[in-house]
């Protein structure tokens, strides 16, 4: 039975049920600017990426686009079979991954989503909106049957530790968004409180939120009207056409340019034309304006890394509740590993325990058919005998593979039984 179970369970599970790993490309490898480059789901959507990565070898998918970072989070049968899968990405990306991505595996990669949840991975170290991001990319994957159990709870297990740094830390506080820090060095420099921000997706939408809550009279411009409209049917702003920009530059104080267009929203020729002060804050990620091209005095250009300077000078009052924050994510790696190993454990007893009813019952029913004429009382004693020595044999067994995976939460399931093996025969 014991063999049975073995060839059983190890089909089942191989080595540990999948082999997790992630290709990232983030604002630690490649500029800020150059990131959309390398954009999956900004060239085909989530149903078409996760059937070519399926294609390539993956159980599971979860990609995580944000303006730091492009992760593809994969689950395959076979480990090292992240050749495939960059294969993939650099198709869809037309152009090569090199040395613009970083593999992470193992404690690596554990480590890496829970800094990434956490906040402490971020361009703004601390920045809220990552832990939303990263639920979102989950739920996505999740709606379309990509995510498996490995990579659920990798996700669920980094949402929580995102959670915990928030709650036992002060790392948040301040301006530490990348909206947030936007508005903050626009009130730097200006007095005034007229603004117009261009883009009604994630950034955009937070900047004019923020405004609205202090007070800005604020008018928003997006490509597609019916989203800005919505927006600022939301905040009581003024949505605007994207062919009446240049009009209502002039009418303000700050202009916020927070799109993924191709080419930057608010041109030098309409800021060189500007006759009252004015300040923009251009945090595109995809086109930047060139500051170069404004030779109006009346214009103070600022960018994303004057957006990030903001942040930064606010690093020495959060560096101590940064160590704090690593801390609580090693200690949740440490946890994690443990808790996995645990976890493979009782659903390896588990099988182990199914293939045992069925062979005690199939057992129990060729028994029964050799006694002529039995009786219920018959019935009930072969059911209640063998029952008892099915669970004395495994709960010695359960313990003992419990005690290992304890002493080594990676130890491949071929390996535990031949623990088991030796354990046992040691107590003969």
């Amino acid at each position: 039975m014991q063999s049975e179970a073995s060839n059983t369970v190890s089909a089942q599970f191989g080595a540990g049920g999948g082999s997790l790993f992630a290709l990232a490309v983030t604002h630690n490898t490649v500029p800020i600017p150059e990131l959309q480059k390398y954009s999956i789901l900004a060239r085909i959507d989530l149903y078409e990426a996760g059937r070519r990565f399926r294609d390539a070898g993956c159980r599971g998918v979860v990609i995580l686009e944000t303006c730091n970072r492009i992760e593809v989070y994969a689950d395959v049968d076979q480990p090292s079979s992240a050749g495939p899968v960059l294969d993939v990405w650099s198709g869809v990306a037309g152009e090569r991954l090199t040395s613009q991505y970083t593999l992470l595996e193992g404690d690596q990669l554990v480590r890496h989503i829970f800094s990434v949840a956490a906040g402490l991975d971020s361009a703004v170290i601390g920045e809220a909106e990552i832990l939303s991001q990263l639920k979102t990319a989950y739920f996505r994957s999740a709606e379309l049957d990509l995510v498996t159990p490995g990579l659920d709870y990798l996700f669920h297990a980094a949402m929580v530790v995102g959670k915990r740094v928030r709650e036992r830390t002060r790392l948040s506080s301040g301006h530490v968004s990348v909206a947030a820090s936007a508005v903050a060095l626009a009130k730097s420099l200006t007095q005034g409180h007229r603004a117009l921000v261009v883009g009604a997706g994630s950034l955009g939408a937070k900047i004019a939120r923020i405004l609205s809550s202090e007070g800005f009279s604020v008018y928003v411009a997006n490509r597609t009207f019916e989203k800005a409209l919505t927006l600022c049917s939301g905040i009581g702003a003024q949505p605007v056409l994207i062919n009446e920009i240049p009009d209502v530059v002039g009418k303000v104080d700050v202009v916020f340019s927070a799109t993924s267009a191709t080419s930057p929203p608010v041109g030098a020729d309409v800021l060189n034309s500007v006759r009252s002060h004015l300040v923009v804050v251009d945090a595109s990620t995809h086109a930047p304006l060139d500051k170069a091209q404004v030779h109006n005095p009346l214009v103070s250009v600022r960018t994303l890394e004057d957006v990030k300077a903001v942040s930064r000078r606010g690093s020495d009052m959060r560096k101590e509740e940064s160590i704090m924050a690593w801390e609580i994510v090693e200690d949740a790696v440490r946890q994690f590993n443990a808790k996995r190993g645990q976890a493979w454990v009782e659903d390896l007893i588990k099988a182990i325990y199914v293939n045992a009813e069925e062979v005690r019952r199939s057992e129990v029913k060729k028994a029964l058919a050799k006694v002529k004429r039995s009786s219920d009382v018959e019935e009930e004693v072969f059911e209640s005998m063998s029952k008892s020595i099915v669970n004395k044999l495994l709960d010695e067994q359960s313990t003992l593979l419990r005690s290992l995976a304890r002493y080594d939460p990676n130890t491949p399931v071929e390996r535990l039984f031949e623990l088991l093996r030796i354990e046992l025969l040691n107590q003969l």
